[in-house]
């Protein structure tokens, strides 16, 4: 199934850690943000008019 995933989408897949990352990211945000919406998509489905950042890795 992650093979056919994989390839329908046309890159990898989100992993849990993944979620998990923007999770926590939220959760740390100071008492004066309010997050009320986030989509995560894999970089591979970014559409036109959204940001790919990549991380640099250390």
């Amino acid at each position: 199934m992650k093979s056919r995933l994989r390839h329908s989408i046309g890159g990898e897949p989100l992993q849990p850690e993944d979620i998990a990352e923007a999770v926590l990211w939220c959760l740390e945000r100071p008492p004066r943000v309010n997050i009320q919406e986030m989509v995560v998509l894999p970089a591979a489905r970014a559409g036109v008019g959204q940001m790919y950042l990549q991380r640099e890795e250390s």
